[in-house]
């Protein structure tokens, strides 16, 4: 932004020393020119520093999430792992287990895809709502084969 404002009156400067209405000393104009672009230097640093900042801290927030990722992805597969193998101790649990998802997913063929946006928690709580009753009873119905 700072930089904009120091092309902006360069500009200007030159307008004013190319065109023959204005009655001017270019010496003075040079030196405004020198001053202004000295003034708006630190205003250009610190503006920099605070973008590098603002930066610096989204990118550790980043990596701080992409952490947290990869820790609950690990966690969630060591749990998944422990479970599937309780299912393989229980006699035809894992085979009852894919005949369900073989089943769910004869039941809803379309391709899965990314969740609808919502335009507030109301709506996803409404959504959610909606479709309770049916995953309960699928769910249910495979905990109870098990």
């Amino acid at each position: 932004l700072a930089s904009m404002y120091q092309i902006l009156l360069t500009f200007c400067g030159a307008f004013i020393v190319l065109s023959s209405d204005f009655q001017q000393n270019d010496t003075i104009l040079g030196a405004g020119l020198v001053i202004v672009n000295i003034v708006v230097l630190p205003f250009m640093i610190y503006l920099g520093m605070q973008d590098m900042r603002k930066q610096l801290e989204k990118d550790k927030k980043c990596r701080t999430l992409q952490t947290q990722l990869l820790t609950d992805k690990a966690e969630d597969r060591a749990k998944f792992e422990k479970v599937w193998d309780r299912l393989g101790e229980a006699t035809g649990s894992r085979m009852r287990a894919l005949q369900g998802a073989a089943e769910l997913a004869r039941r809803f063929p379309e391709k899965p895809k990314q969740l609808n946006t919502f335009e507030n928690v109301d709506f996803l709580i409404a959504e959610a709502k909606a479709v309770e009753e049916a995953m309960q009873e699928a769910m249910r119905k495979l905990v109870e084969d098990v």
